[in-house]
C-alpha cells in the first residue's frame, strides 16, 4: 500500500509540475471593454449672417443716391425660411426688404439704392441685420449683424466751396494786415454750440477781392434774413449764401441756413462748416 501511495503522489508532482512548465496556474481575468461615448447629435437649423456690406460710390454724396449691397449667407445646416433684413444708415433713414430661402452654406446677393439727405455729411456706421424680426430659429442667434463705415460728403460741391473758404480766407488776412489787425463784420452775430461761442457775421463785402464769392452754395442752404453785407449798395447775392464767420484770431468759418437748416444754427453739424 505504501508503494501505492507514493507513486500516486509522484503522479501527482508530476502533473503538476507539466502544468507549472506550459503556462498554466491561476488564469488571468478577462479585460472589460472600454465603453465608447455616443456623440451627440448637432441640432439641424440654418444659421444666417451678413458676410459682407459694400456701397456705390464707396463715397456717398449728399442729396444723391447710393447702391447698397448686402451678402447673406447661411452657415447652418438647414434651409432657411424666408425673413426680414434691415440696413439703417442712421435712426430714422433705412432699407428694408425679404430675404428668399437659402440651403446650407448658401450665398445670395441683395442690391438696392437710398437716397442720401441734402443736410448730412460724416461718417456713419451702418447697420444690416438680417431675420430683423426674429422669423428663423437659428444655430446661433448672435451673428446676424453686420457694421459697415459709410462715408457722406459734399462731393462736386467740396471743391468750390474750399475754393471759397480759401479766397475768403485770404482776403481777410489781407484786410486785417492793412487795418491793423481788425475784422470787418456785421451787425448780425450767431450763437453756435460748436465752436461754442457767439460770432458775428464777416461783412464780405468789404474783404478787397470779394466779389460775388458767395454763388456757388447749395440752394437749400438760404436765408434772406441775413445778410454777409453790411451795406446797403452791396452785390452780394442774396438767398443763396453760407454765413461766413471770424472765430478767433481771424479765422473763417461759416454756418449754412435755410429750410434744411437747424433753426437755431447751433445744431452741431449743419450749424457749423469746419
Amino acid at each position: 500500500m505504501k508503494s501505492g501511495k507514493y507513486f500516486l503522489v509522484l503522479l501527482l508532482s508530476i502533473l503538476l509540475t507539466t502544468a507549472i512548465a506550459c503556462g498554466g496556474g491561476e488564469a488571468e481575468p478577462t479585460p472589460t471593454p472600454t465603453e465608447v461615448p455616443t456623440p451627440t447629435p448637432v441640432p439641424t437649423l440654418p444659421d444666417l449672417t451678413i458676410t459682407n456690406v459694400t456701397f456705390n460710390p464707396a463715397i456717398g454724396c449728399e442729396g444723391a443716391p447710393v447702391q447698397v449691397t448686402i451678402t447673406f449667407q447661411n452657415h447652418g445646416t438647414l434651409l432657411s425660411s424666408p425673413c426680414h433684413w434691415t440696413w439703417v444708415l442712421y435712426q430714422g433713414k433705412e432699407l428694408s426688404g425679404t430675404l428668399i430661402s437659402l440651403p446650407p452654406n448658401a450665398t445670395t446677393l441683395i442690391q438696392t439704392e437710398i437716397t442720401l439727405a441734402n443736410d448730412i455729411t460724416g461718417t456713419f456706421n451702418t447697420t444690416a441685420t438680417v431675420d430683423s424680426m426674429s422669423e428663423v430659429a437659428e444655430l446661433n442667434e448672435s451673428d446676424n449683424q453686420f457694421i459697415q463705415p459709410l462715408t457722406v460728403s459734399m462731393c462736386d460741391f467740396q471743391a468750390s466751396y474750399n475754393s471759397d473758404k480759401s479766397k475768403i480766407q485770404t482776403a481777410l488776412n489781407a484786410y486785417m494786415a492793412s487795418h491793423n489787425g481788425s475784422i470787418p463784420l456785421t451787425n448780425n452775430s450767431i450763437t453756435l454750440n460748436i465752436p461754442s461761442g457767439t460770432y458775428y457775421i464777416i461783412d464780405i463785402c468789404t474783404l478787397i477781392g470779394a466779389g460775388d464769392l458767395l454763388d456757388e452754395v447749395p440752394a437749400s442752404c438760404v436765408d434772406s434774413s441775413f445778410d454777409n453785407c453790411g451795406a446797403a449798395t452791396c452785390n452780394c447775392k442774396q438767398n443763396a449764401h453760407y454765413i461766413w464767420l471770424a472765430y478767433g484770431a481771424g479765422n473763417v468759418i461759416s454756418t449754412c441756413t435755410g429750410g434744411d437748416c437747424d433753426s437755431d444754427f447751433a445744431d452741431g453739424y449743419q450749424g457749423i462748416w469746419p
